[in-house]
């Protein structure tokens, strides 16, 4: 933030007789006066024209909250003072997104489910001089969009998958050639780079590959293909296009794949997983290992372990490296969890708080300093209410997962307009959280949904330095992903029924991108902040 400093400067003209005033002495005075005028001019000049670094943000409220309680990490007793919460009437939906709206504030879950207010200014779309563009293929065109000006433009043509790096400055495209004598369908390979603004070839007339993914350095990409009638992965560096080194057969699973490839934030490590389980492999290190078999031991009623077969899928690293977010499926069952592999030790933490029979249940997210934030859905017949519960990740403990606060929400959060008439249990309301993501240092945003009425949802904000909670604004119905923007601006909601639509983060400002999208459009990413030119 740039401060603009004013100052006042007055003139005091003092008159002093003095005899014999010289006419050197007189000059001096003359100059004197002449210099300090256009100092003052152009001080005067400067301030008219000073811009301020962030512009368009609105001004935040000094915070005053109702009471003060912390999350629930030590078991300490806290004095609560309580006061009634404020809904707001459900507007009629339209373009215009309901304007944020302070709830209730987070009780420790020692204490009784009482709501407070907590009066909190929603998050403004930021200035425009660190933005993030857009991503994603229509009608085989690679576009960008830039949701600033609501611009996009073409920036490759006849892709159909691409990956980019972690700044965005390299881009693989692969594109259809056309038919091999053969009849199968082949493809080139080719790299898209913005710092010298050239296109390259790297591989010429290859089969089909699967799940491209370029390293966040740019260095590396690794690939799914055919090789002998079996999956295999595959590693090239970028430099020597000519030598991709094979890592191993992929023994898929019932999705017929193994997908995704997930790099490490340092791009030194590959992680994928198959019936096996998770695999690791270094960059430039050979074939890889097997980190964690689809063995894995779970807890009883009776607290000991027994062991059981399931697939390890979706890798995830965490930002900050070393461990990996998995998410564990058990042969034969519609039960899932989550669970944190050491990429060092191959040791295994279970998340515990992050069992579920159904999706939208539990949502799991890494937060950027490497703790595990998971958004659990409440339960009316077990009278728990919904939570978000923080997790540090440690290598020295051998649980790997320890708690740092456990934040319980009071029957008072709801999205404006559903009140106690329309959910059929008093106390523990049928209200699922997802979508859970931190975009600013600090604050956790998250959606709400009553669950027998998808129509239902909003998004709020979770204040982790002062344990409050602030619905922003009501959301779209039917929606089916959400993607942060990583400037905070806002997100890109996409929904059932194929539309992306984009809502500033204050909710003032909703969307559509179906003239720029077209139909169908595919492989949407959020390009890192860079500076406008």
């Amino acid at each position: 933030m740039l401060r603009l400093f004013k100052r006042n400067n007055r003139l005091t003209n003092k008159t002093h007789h003095r005899s014999h005033r010289s006419p050197l002495l007189s000059g001096y005075h003359f100059a004197f006066f002449l210099i300090a005028s256009l100092l003052l001019a152009t001080c005067g000049l400067n301030r008219s024209l000073a811009v301020p670094l962030i512009q368009n943000l609105t001004p935040k409220p000094e915070i005053q909250p109702a009471f003060t309680t912390q999350p629930e990490s030590t078991g300490a007793s806290v004095a609560v003072t309580a006061s009634q919460p404020r809904m707001s009437p459900l507007p009629t939906r339209s373009n215009t997104a309901a304007p944020a709206t302070p709830v209730t504030a987070i009780v420790s879950p020692s204490l009784p489910l009482k709501p407070s207010l907590t009066p909190m200014a929603a998050t403004s779309t930021p200035g425009v001089l660190a933005t993030s563009d857009l991503l994603f293929i229509s009608a085989n065109r690679l576009l960008r969009w830039d949701h600033v000006t609501h611009y996009s433009s073409s920036l490759a043509e006849n892709v159909v998958a691409f990956s980019t790096n972690a700044n965005g400055s390299k881009i693989v495209l692969l594109r259809p050639r056309g038919m091999a004598a053969n009849g199968n369908e082949l493809f080139d390979l080719d790299l898209l780079d913005f710092s010298n603004k050239q296109t390259y070839t790297l591989i010429e007339g290859t089969s089909r590959l699967l799940d491209l993914a370029l390293s966040p350095d740019g260095a590396w990409l690794a690939y799914q293909h055919r090789l002998d009638g079996r999956s295999t992965i595959s590693l090239m560096r970028i430099s020597d296009p000519a030598n991709p080194v094979d890592l191993g057969p992929c023994e898929a699973q019932p999705a017929d794949s193994c997908t995704p490839l997930a790099w490490s934030p340092d791009s030194q490590s590959l992680a994928w997983s198959d019936q096996r389980g998770l695999w690791v492999a270094g960059a430039g290190k050979g074939s890889a290992r097997l980190l964690h078999s689809g063995t894995v031991e779970v807890p009883d009623p009776q607290g000991n372990t027994s062991q059981i077969e399931a697939q390890l899928t979706a890798p995830e690293w965490s930002p900050v490296g070393r461990f990996v977010l998995v998410q564990v499926v058990p042969d034969q069952s519609e039960a899932s969890w989550q669970a944190v592999i050491d990429s060092l030790t191959g040791g295994m933490g279970q998340v515990l708080d992050s069992y579920k029979t159904s999706p939208g249940q539990v949502s799991v997210s890494w937060l950027p300093d490497g703790r595990l934030a998971v958004a659990r859905s409440s339960d009316q017949e077990k009278q728990t209410p919904a939570a978000i519960q923080v997790w540090d990740v440690l290598a020295t403990n051998p649980a790997l997962l320890v708690s740092t606060g456990l934040y319980k929400f009071p029957a008072g959060i709801l999205p404006s307009g559903v009140t106690s008439d329309t959910i059929s249990n008093q106390l523990i309301y049928a209200l699922r959280l997802d979508w859970i993501q931190q975009t600013t240092p600090g604050h956790v945003l998250f959606g709400v949904r009553q669950a027998e009425n998808s129509t239902q949802s909003a998004l709020y904000d979770l204040n982790l330095l002062t344990n409050s909670v602030t619905e922003l604004f009501q959301l779209t119905p039917e929606i089916e992903r959400i993607l942060w923007a990583p400037d905070g601006s806002g997100l890109l909601i996409l929904t059932s029924d194929g539309r992306a639509l984009f809502t500033s983060a204050d909710g003032k400002e909703i969307f559509n991108l179906e003239p720029t999208t077209g139909s169908a459009p595919t492989g949407f990413v959020w390009l890192p902040p860079t500076l406008r030119k």
